[in-house]
């Protein structure tokens, strides 16, 4: 009888998946929170799980694909393979040899045969280079290398502009710079109330900038220098800002304080079509502008030529015109104005009356000695600069050739262009108490041609220099930088303002015009009455 039939063992269940924790348990660091695909509970996985079973609802679960960490990677080298050495094949037999770096000539140690290493072919047989992580690149610093090799710094010549210190008026019609270095420094407090303040902002006939201008050209103008002269201010805004309406600004202001009286000298009659025109454009129409070449050499506000009030125009050539009988403009216009006089004074396009201390080998003007003589009196003439030792005794005795009657066509032959400038300085000398404004674009470009510009107080009693040739001295020495700090201190005062339009954009292009060969020789023929007549031919 055989033994009965055992019962087969039951077979053991699969193993389980470990169960997730809930949000509230402690997480294992590197885990991941999924939703349970059953109970919508947020579930916690340990970090290496890749299946699991829900704590609530007993539901067995894998992680999705994207959540499932891959194991890094490990490339392990081939064996018998040295990394710090090169591998290259026995030409022979074909082994894989490891070769130290820098050895040439080597013997295979499996056929014995003299092996030479081929450099041109070396590179087939380098690992490739390990791509390191991309260093962090500053790019500040190779912006500064590149702009320095390039002789500058780049895109910070100018600096856009607004004026910092007053909100009165619309914006300007266009994009405005100003230099980065008169950017660094700001203006003085605006302390002067204009009194056409109300009807500029109603009108909208000046921009902010241009308005800015009035404000610190009047607020310097209260003020006086140590010798008792009265402060200038200069405008060097280039084309296109509106120093021609700014111009016509101020003498509508100073209309509204009772000083009815204006010289405004320019350097072409036709100009005074656009003064008329700018008065015009800020409200002034009231303003007479009279063209003093249009008009007789006797008193102007005599009841023959009738101009006793109103904006009297001349250019520089008739600042230091004369009649034949000997009267000079100059005088006329002082006449005019009375010792007294305390209106404005424009030295429009003043860079006209430049040469006043001339380069060695050259003369004067006599323009630049008569705008000085009418802004600091008859005794400070060239005679007394030059017992202040700043001029040359050449530059005096120039002066009085030029003023001998005898002589006036011999000077004028010798000198073209010497007049204007003595009789500008003789102008500011003879109104001392005048509202002197210098507005030119390119009137401190050249330190040299300042000599002019003494209501700006840079030299003589209370500062560094006692007369202009120390003043030019320092800043021959100085250069660009000395001349860029000038400007700044001016600014600073609040006697300076410079702006310009901006060239943001604007492309230009270089064309050669090749010159023919009748105008590679120019005839030039100088003839003075009664004197001599003089030919030069330039080829």
């Amino acid at each position: 009888m055989g033994q009965p039939s055992l019962p087969p063992p039951p077979l053991a269940p699969p193993p389980q998946p470990p169960p997730a924790s809930l949000p509230g348990g402690a997480a294992a660091a590197g885990g991941c929170q999924v939703r349970c695909a059953g109970c919508r509970v947020i579930l916690t996985v340990g970090p290496g799980l890749t299946e699991f079973v829900c704590p609530t609802c007993q539901l067995p679960q894998m992680l999705p694909p994207e959540l499932i960490r891959q194991p890094p990677h490990r490339t392990v080298p081939a064996h018998g393979i040295d990394p710090t050495k090169i591998q290259l094949p026995c030409a022979n037999c074909k082994a894989i040899l490891n070769v130290p770096h820098g050895l040439s000539r080597f013997a295979c140690p499996q056929c014995n045969v003299d092996l030479a290493v081929d450099v041109s072919k070396l590179k087939h047989f380098l690992p490739p280079p390990s791509r390191l992580p991309p260093e962090e690149v500053n790019e500040v610093a190779i912006e500064v290398e590149r702009e320095e090799d390039e002789g500058g710094m780049v895109g910070e010549t100018f600096t856009d502009y607004r004026p910092p210190k007053l909100s009165i008026g619309p914006p300007h019609p266009d994009p405005v710079v100003e230099t980065s270095s008169l950017s660094a420094v700001q203006p003085p407090e605006p302390t002067y109330d204009l009194k056409i303040r109300d009807e500029l902002e109603s009108s909208k006939a000046l921009s902010c900038l241009q308005i800015e201008t009035l404000v610190y050209a009047c607020q310097r103008h209260l003020q006086h220098l140590p010798n008792g002269a009265r402060a200038g201010f200069f405008v060097g805004d280039g084309a296109g800002v509106g120093k021609g309406r700014t111009i016509a600004g101020l003498i509508w202001e100073n209309w509204h304080h009772g000083r009815r009286k204006a010289l405004w000298i320019s350097v072409s009659s036709d100009l005074k079509f656009d003064a008329r025109r700018d008065l015009d454009d800020v409200g002034a129409m009231c303003i007479e502008v009279h063209a003093l070449n249009k008009l007789p050499y006797s008193k102007l506000d005599s009841k023959s030529v009738g101009v006793r009030e109103g904006v009297v125009f001349l250019t520089y050539s008739s600042l230091i015109a004369s009649s034949e009988k000997g009267r000079s403009r100059l005088q006329q216009l002082v006449q005019w104005c009375g010792p007294e006089y305390d209106g404005l004074l424009i030295f429009d396009e003043c860079h006209k009356a430049k040469n006043l201390v001339p380069e060695a080998g050259s003369q004067p003007t006599r323009t630049g000695e008569a705008v000085l003589d009418i802004q600091v009196g008859p005794s400070h003439s060239l005679q007394t600069y030059q017992h202040r030792s700043c001029l040359d005794p050449l530059a005096v005795a120039a002066v009085d050739l030029a003023r001998s009657n005898a002589f006036t066509a011999l000077a004028t032959w010798l000198w073209p262009f010497s007049n204007c400038y003595f009789q500008i300085l003789a102008q500011q000398a003879r109104l001392p108490e005048a509202r002197v404004i210098y507005c030119s674009a390119t009137g401190a470009s050249e330190p040299r041609n300042m000599g002019y510009m003494t209501r700006l107080g840079l030299w003589g009693s209370g500062t560094c220099f006692s007369n202009f040739r120390e003043f030019l001295g320092v800043l021959d020495k100085g250069g660009v930088g000395a001349l860029e700090l000038v400007a700044m201190d001016m600014k600073a005062r609040g006697m300076y303002v410079c702006r310009t339009l901006s060239y943001k954009g604007v492309e230009f292009e270089v064309v050669e015009a090749p010159l023919e060969a009748k105008m590679m020789r120019t005839l030039i023929c100088i003839r003075v009455p009664n004197y001599l007549s003089v030919t030069f031919i330039f080829i």
